[in-house]
């Protein structure tokens, strides 16, 4: 077995028990739904990565893939849906007419991936597993999320972080900018851009997005709550 295998088998664990233990701290909260199901599409985007691996043809391989997306696709819909929750925009019309459709978008985008391969033309091997050159669609398959997780940031930075906010508050503040940011720039890097590139590296996407638990956790421990959990757990005061 190659080592690389480790990442995703962790990722795919350590992403399910925070997803269950922020959804079974208060199944109602809209918000902790949300996250829940980030760190849910996180851990089946893992666990999809740890099979493709681990498969030997190339067509299963290819499958797996195109299944994958049913992870990362809808993803910049729930961040940028779970930080207008945060932030109190529950009834804006980005929130009611800009979500709904972004839902839609990566629904559409989703079934399209399953069903050509126009998001992943082929697949071949290399010492950790498997690469893959994208597809004439990949792009515009992976912009969207990447944009809408970017426009969540910007969400996040004008509207939880006020001049006057307590201090305690900046500094989580920053810590959650930077746990958002980091897994965009690592997976748009080894999952996008370098296989766009034709430069084929082991994809760390999915394994990254275990930073934003390890920054909940960590605040938690540090301040006795987290911005990024909503609901009991006091996340901002405007």
């Amino acid at each position: 077995m190659h080592p690389y295998l480790l990442i995703p088998l962790f990722s795919a664990i350590a992403a399910a028990m925070v997803g269950t233990s922020i959804l079974t701290r208060d199944s109602v909260n809209r918000g902790h739904r949300l996250l829940a199901a980030i760190f849910g599409c996180a851990s089946y985007w893992s666990l999809l990565e740890l099979i493709t691996a681990s498969l030997d043809e190339p067509n299963r391989v290819a499958w797996a893939l195109r299944l994958s997306s049913i992870g990362w696709m809808p993803l910049g819909a729930l961040c940028l849906h779970l930080f207008l929750e945060l932030v109190g925009e529950t009834s804006s019309w980005l929130r009611r007419r800009c979500v709904p459709i972004l839902y839609a978008l990566a629904a559409v985008s989703i079934a399209i991936c399953i069903a050509t391969p126009w998001g992943f033309e082929s697949v071949h091997r290399t010492s950790w597993g498997w690469g893959f050159t994208p597809g004439p669609l990949f792009s515009f398959f992976y912009a969207p999320t990447a944009m809408f997780v970017a426009v969540s940031l910007g969400v996040l930075w004008r509207r939880v972080y006020p001049a006057d906010a307590p201090i305690s508050e900046r500094h989580q503040g920053y810590l959650a900018f930077g746990a958002i940011a980091i897994p965009l720039v690592v997976a748009s890097t080894t999952d996008a851009i370098l296989p766009m590139c034709g430069i084929h590296v082991p994809q760390l996407g999915s394994a990254s997005l275990v930073i934003i638990g390890g920054a909940i956790a960590w605040s938690a421990h540090r301040y006795g709550y987290s911005l990024l959990v909503p609901g009991t757990l006091s996340l901002i005061h405007i």
